[in-house]
């Protein structure tokens, strides 16, 4: 094990064999690594300015991360004709190596493949099956199939982002699909005999806003909220990312039926689907329309038409006002929303934030939307989601990778 550094970011997510609610410290190597995933390269010496430990210590794990491929020295940066010994920087290797993630939505699932930057190589999409071992069986199989497609790149690790609740140690429960009790880290596991992590997706979406804003000593507290088909929220705080239980049933007044029996819950009320089946019930779309999910809804509005528009700005109401009333009670340096039913229709932003600042009683702050749109964002949460035990623990688990080929 290599020596810790100060940064590190927990995640209620399982990895291994278990729920890992307070994940062990990144290592120093993780560290190096999550740096140089957002720059192109870096001296020893600045590597260690930056995580705050000894140059010798910094220098052996980096040696060690070279001696395993996952980094390499550019001496092609280096300036020519410069007297004197030069530093050496060194990059991560973004050809050699891969990670499989998958998010799995309430109605869509997204299978990617991705280098170490987690930058998407490949991706591809089918309707979520209805059963867990349907679902892990279909990922699995697509997973195996991007194997194939880049022979020459090393798989790592794989992750899986849900929108899903922990229920017990192992198990998650996911309401919209009716799964109860799923040992769904387990099973993926089992197929493709790889590392896996399973995260909720807004967590994993958390986590990566807090490395960046923390990498560029922005905030130390952030809270993000996910929001599609699905609704989750989590809240980062010192490198510690916690979710926030079930914001999805949060009371928001309106009169759609839930599926847990009650009436007006955040997320039957904002979900993608509930908006394309009010805009069938109530005319705005036909039903040949509706098949082309909500950019229907979202096209209609775009051009000016006064049923889809109130559609879409009655729902940012809804999300401005649930944003408002969580925000109050966190009270964090940064707020962040993300996923296709903030993000798909622009026009609304401004709208959400007025009434998430109308709710809350605290001094304003302002909301970061996503830049991430259309499948960007569930591509974005599987690849950080695989990229876990990378990034934590790279050279325990490159160790690992050897022990077992042995």
């Amino acid at each position: 094990m290599t020596e810790g550094c100060e940064v590190h970011h927990d995640m209620g997510i399982l990895y291994g064999n278990f729920d890992v609610r307070s994940q062990p410290r990144t290592t120093l190597a993780g560290h190096i690594l999550r740096i140089l995933r957002v720059t192109d390269a870096a001296t020893r010496t600045e590597l260690a300015t930056a995580v705050g430990s000894p140059l010798a210590t910094v220098t052996r794990d980096v040696a060690e991360l070279v001696r395993h491929g996952l980094v390499f020295d550019r001496h092609d940066l280096l300036a020519k004709g410069v007297p004197g010994r030069q530093h050496v920087p060194v990059s991560l290797n973004t050809e050699n190596f891969m990670t499989f993630g998958a998010h799995v939505g309430a109605r869509v699932t997204r299978v990617v493949v991705g280098d170490l930057r987690a930058e998407a190589l490949d991706f591809d999409e089918f309707p979520t099956p209805a059963t867990p071992h349907a679902a892990v069986e279909s990922v699995a199989s697509t997973m195996a199939r991007y194997r194939e497609m880049f022979p020459f790149r090393a798989v790592l690790a794989a992750g899986l982002a849900i929108g899903a609740q922990f229920s017990q140690i192992g198990m998650i429960d996911h309401a919209r699909l009716g799964w109860h009790a799923v040992p769904i880290q387990r099973m993926l596991a089992e197929i493709t005999s790889l590392p896996v992590t399973v995260a909720p997706t807004a967590e994993a979406l958390a986590a990566l806003e807090h490395e960046v804003a923390a990498l560029e000593r922005r905030s130390s507290s952030l809270l993000y909220f996910y929001i599609r088909e699905t609704v989750g929220a989590a809240w980062a705080l010192d490198g510690i990312v916690r979710p926030l239980g079930s914001v999805a049933h949060i009371s928001t007044g309106s009169d759609v039926a839930c599926p847990c029996g009650r009436i007006g819950c955040l997320e039957a009320t904002v979900a993608e689907q509930t908006l394309i089946d009010r805009a069938v019930r109530d005319g705005v779309v036909t039903d040949d329309e509706a098949d082309e999910g909500i950019a229907a809804v979202y096209r209609l509005a775009s051009s000016g038409d006064s049923d889809a528009t109130n559609l879409v700005r009655e729902r940012a109401w809804y999300i401005g006002r649930a944003v408002g009333r969580i925000r109050d009670v966190i009270n964090p340096d940064a707020l962040v929303m993300g996923g296709q039913a903030v993000t798909g229709f622009a026009d609304t932003m401004p709208e959400i934030a007025r009434v998430a600042r109308e709710r809350s009683v605290l001094p304003d702050l302002p909301i970061r939307f996503s830049s991430l749109v259309d499948g960007g964002i569930q591509t974005t949460a599987a690849l950080y989601t695989s990229l876990v035990p990378v990034l934590g623990d790279p050279i325990g688990l490159m160790h690992a990778g050897t022990s077992s080929q042995r």
